[in-house]
């Protein structure tokens, strides 16, 4: 009897213990845009993440089963915080998930694209006289069954929507802040290499305080739009992003999408409504940008990347 009490315990703590992973005893720390209390957004690698926790249940005899609940409740809490999470991200300049989820199609599209997360973290907690079990989820921004793969297609759908409309039900005009700069301060900004076609832009907006965003545009000072509209086939948006955020000059320009001869232009101002996700270039910009996309074609191939301030 004494021997199979034993037995149980020892293959209790086994499966536990193959359950859990080397870094249980240490607390990982998700990088990323902190959307809500319990989940992040790395732009970078376009994941987002969110934790959920449940408590083991100490009065249960059988430790094993108690732990298995314990995770299946953190990870429903972590499902529900992504959910959550999603509400908050940054679509564009005036919109974000939760504008979007009032259509009962989206929202149900989103709940099922967010049973797909994936666990990848989990770890047993003390609290007080209690354990708890922590589960991380994580969850594309981009690809297939991600959140890109839902919102992407109504963005497109609402600005053909827009942009066909008379003039008095068009969205109204964003508002561009071009603050003063020091120019003398401002490192040179290289000049992309002659008789070779340009690749990719990558736009300087370090010190604006330039917010990240799904679908982020190009403007002019006057607030026009010079690029950023998705176009009817979205398919590349969806798996890759309209545009790649960087913090330094180096990662944009070892970025895959920057290509071998990037235009490099340098930020005036930001622009936008509830959020500022718009860069706002100079017209002398503007047109060698438009000059340079007409040889080539870069824009239309989203070969578009943003240096901005850590943490934006």
């Amino acid at each position: 009897m004494v021997r199979t009490i034993c037995m149980r315990g020892c293959l209790a703590l086994m499966v536990m213990a193959l359950l859990l992973p080397a870094t249980a005893g240490g607390r990982q720390k998700w990088s990323g845009e902190r959307i809500t209390p319990e989940a992040r957004l790395d732009w970078g690698k376009g994941t987002l993440y969110a934790t959920g926790r449940g408590a083991i249940d100490r009065r249960n005899p059988n430790q094993a089963k108690a732990y298995l609940r314990a995770r299946d409740y953190a990870k429903l809490d972590a499902l529900q915080n992504l959910l959550m999470a999603i509400d908050h991200v940054r679509i564009d300049a005036r919109t974000v998930g939760r504008d979007f989820e009032a259509d009962t199609t989206i929202r149900a599209e989103i709940q099922g694209v967010v049973r797909g997360a994936e666990i990848i973290d989990e770890r047993k907690l003390a609290m007080g006289n209690d354990t708890i079990v922590e589960v991380t989820v994580a969850l594309p921004l981009y690809g297939e069954r991600s959140v890109a793969s839902v919102f992407i297609p109504e963005v497109a759908r609402r600005e053909q929507q827009v942009s066909g409309s008379e003039p008095e039900t068009r969205l109204p005009p964003v508002k561009v802040r071009i603050p003063a700069l020091r120019r003398d301060n401002l490192p040179r900004v290289p000049a992309p290499r002659a008789n070779v076609p340009v690749t990719s832009v990558i736009i300087d907006a370090r010190g604006l305080g330039l917010e990240r965003g799904m679908c982020p545009k190009i403007r002019r000072p006057d607030g026009s739009e010079i690029w950023g509209t998705v176009q009817a086939n979205p398919d590349f948006v969806i798996e890759h992003g309209i545009a790649v955020y960087a913090t330094t000059m180096a990662q944009a320009q070892n970025d895959s999408r920057a290509g071998n001869n990037p235009l490099i232009l340098r930020a005036i101002g930001r622009a936008g409504g509830r959020f500022n996700t718009d860069a706002v270039i100079s017209d002398e910009d503007a047109d060698r940008l438009l000059e340079a996309d007409a040889e080539s074609g870069f824009l239309g191939r989203y070969r578009v990347i943003f240096v901005v301030d850590p943490g934006k």
